[in-house]
């Protein structure tokens, strides 16, 4: 448990307001606020604009304190690196797990280990021991005593509110649509933990997997994919303004949906898979909790027969983690697509 050295701020309760719109705190949250208030990095919200700001332009790289800019206009202050890191949700494990060690990690989500790069660790590996929490409610975050909680916008609005309630630090990321977005998450993680150098070392290897994948050679290349899954009662397809389609074009290859004028995700017929006529179909592999089966459905359901990529068994399954990539982990997906495609389409004359 992280102390006070002699010279720092005392941590002073802040105010819990005895009712919220969703109802009173329960008494086990109250009883764990001394504790986690004691475990707090020194971290305090601020204007954008305050002199916060230009005590942390000042400085030196990896130098606490720092203010950090936050997504929505919104500043936090960090008197030390925190140390007890919690990852509310998938979308921000894969950069949070390779920029510090889990010894700085408070808990995981517990589906890291189905939607993350950490699905393809072993049992041997550290990060298994880290503590692990089923879902993202005030209760568990505050069992694991954090002293920064990473999330995304699609975070619990109530579980947010409480914890910022008692002065536990929440960011919430945003979800990258393309590539620089992602670079540019990678370096706020790096200011927020104070692993500037190690965000910087993240984003180089990056750029260069991207160059050698730019000359990698392959019968994938120009060829069309449809980003696909199917969610209960219909499918849907991936178009431009997506990581997914970072992934095809990082590749060499091209995104039909986009193609056809679709942006983001969103539903489609077997009439328009039919007109958008992709080389191959990319869908998740089914993992536990995380199958679709979808390729069962495609290759189960009359009304998509008529579709070349179906009827031929061009379908491509990719991990899970690499099919729903929220961050520079997309690079390791283009990678994983460019390497399987190269295996399905070796010897395939349809151009």
């Amino acid at each position: 448990m992280a102390t006070l050295a002699a010279g720092d701020r005392p941590v002073r309760p802040l105010p819990i307001r005895a009712r919220r719109a969703h109802g009173r705190l329960p008494t086990a949250i109250a009883a764990r606020i001394a504790l986690v208030l004691a475990t707090l990095c020194g971290c305090t919200a601020g204007d954008r604009d305050g002199d916060g700001a230009a005590e942390a332009a000042a400085s030196p790289e990896g130098g606490f304190p720092r203010v950090v800019a936050l997504p929505g206009g919104e500043s936090l202050r960090l008197e030390r690196p925190p140390q007890r890191v919690l990852a509310a949700n998938t979308a921000v494990v894969d950069t949070l797990t390779r920029l510090v060690a889990p010894e700085r990690v408070a808990a995981l989500c517990e589906q890291a280990f189905t939607w993350s790069r950490l699905a393809f660790t072993d049992a041997a590996d550290p990060w298994r021991a880290v503590p692990m929490f089923h879902a993202f409610v005030a209760e568990s975050v505050l069992a694991r005593s954090p002293d920064l909680v990473l999330t995304t916008v699609h975070g619990n609005p109530e579980t947010i509110a409480a914890l910022r309630d008692i002065g536990i630090p929440v960011v919430r990321l945003p979800e990258p649509q393309d590539l620089a977005a992602a670079e540019a998450q990678v370096r706020l993680l790096g200011q927020l933990l104070g692993a500037d150098g190690a965000a910087a070392r993240l984003i180089e290897d990056a750029e260069l997997r991207i160059a050698r994948l730019a000359e990698r050679d392959g019968p994938r290349r120009g060829r069309s994919v449809v980003w696909y899954t199917w969610y209960g009662t219909s499918g849907s397809a991936t178009g431009s303004g997506t990581l997914a389609d970072a992934a095809i074009r990082l590749a060499g290859m091209v995104n039909a949906a986009a193609r056809a004028g679709r942006s983001g995700v969103g539903a489609v017929t077997a009439e328009e898979l039919l007109a958008m006529d992709p080389d191959v179909l990319v869908v998740p592999a089914d993992r536990g909790e995380a199958s679709t089966g979808t390729r069962a459905i495609l290759t189960s359901d009359a009304a998509l027969a008529a579709i070349p990529a179906i009827r031929e068994r061009r379908i491509l399954e990719l991990h899970p983690s690499h099919f729903s990539a929220t961050s520079l982990e997309v690079v390791t997906a283009a990678e994983a697509l460019a390497a399987a495609a190269d295996r399905l389409l070796a010897g395939d004359s349809r151009r």
